[in-house]
């Protein structure tokens, strides 16, 4: 049976099986290992992962591809299906079978909300040993969000994706797969990533809540000087200013390490003048 892709869902299978074989191999499956398979599609990288030593689990949200899958991948002990959409499910449900190595060729509007989601689910873990713990990712998105992912201080591309992905993960660009290898062939080539997730990170901010709201604030403007946007972050005005900074830089120059420091700068003395009031 064949299905067509759903433009509301994303969907542009990936249909050439070299790349499918590239991402699989590169998630360096051992036994033992659970890989979580975002949005499996018709399955040709399920077809793989099943055929390795992985407990397979499978997240799919399409209707009507649960029984393609099962049809395919039914049968096979390591393999089990989820209907659910990964962005609402319930992530602690994979408790028992941690850590997870996960993929996916992710649909392109969500694939960093997707990220982003991973890396908010590995800071709670951080702090709760009952959760789950991602250790590996290797997903296929957007090249460009893929280049922004591990684009470091100083390039065109760099903001606040690799601000907050670098400093909870070692990434690197694993592949560019053009977008000949889909079906529909999408508008842009597609990026798979690779993703170490830190359980303990040299350079990570006391405050994450104010870190990433003063990262997003300031690379919303970052062609303006620090001085210029700090001064009109409530909250965080005037004590940025207590920090020995060269605030003439601009946000794309400072190394996600020189944010995490920053940032608890700020805090400390923030959190001093409320200690005295």
């Amino acid at each position: 049976m064949s299905l067509r892709s759903q433009k509301s869902l994303g969907q542009c299978f990936l249909t050439d099986k070299r790349f499918a074989h590239d991402i699989v191999e590169a998630l360096q499956i051992r036994d033992g290992d659970t890989v979580v398979e975002v949005g499996p599609g018709r399955g040709v990288l399920t077809e793989l992962l099943v055929e390795t030593p992985a407990r397979v689990i499978a997240i799919e949200i399409d209707d009507r591809l649960q029984d393609v899958l099962l049809q395919k991948f039914g049968s096979r002990r390591n393999f089990s299906l989820v209907h659910a959409d990964f962005m609402e499910y319930d992530l602690s449900l994979l408790a028992d079978v941690a850590p997870i190595k996960v993929v996916g060729n992710l649909p392109y509007h969500l694939s960093s909300g997707i990220v982003y989601r991973l890396l908010e689910h590995n800071r709670s873990a951080r702090n709760d040993p009952s959760l789950p713990w991602f250790s590996v990712g290797v997903l296929m998105m957007q090249r460009e969000v893929a280049e922004r992912m591990v684009a470091r201080c100083g390039s065109r591309v760099y903001g606040k994706l690799s601000v907050f992905v670098q400093t909870e993960a070692a990434v690197d660009l694993h592949v560019i797969v053009p977008a000949s290898a889909f079906r529909p062939t999408p508008q842009v080539d597609g990026g798979v990533v690779r993703m170490s997730f830190l359980r303990e990170t040299e350079h990570y901010p006391s405050d994450y809540r104010l870190f990433e709201r003063i990262v997003r604030f300031v690379f919303s403007q970052r062609r303006k000087m620090l001085k210029s946007t700090l001064s009109q972050l409530g909250g965080v005005h005037p004590f940025w200013q207590k920090v020995e900074f060269d605030f003439t830089r601009r946000p794309e120059t400072l190394s996600p390490a020189e944010w995490c420091d920053f940032v608890t700068q700020i805090e400390h003395f923030m959190t001093n003048h409320a200690a005295h009031e």
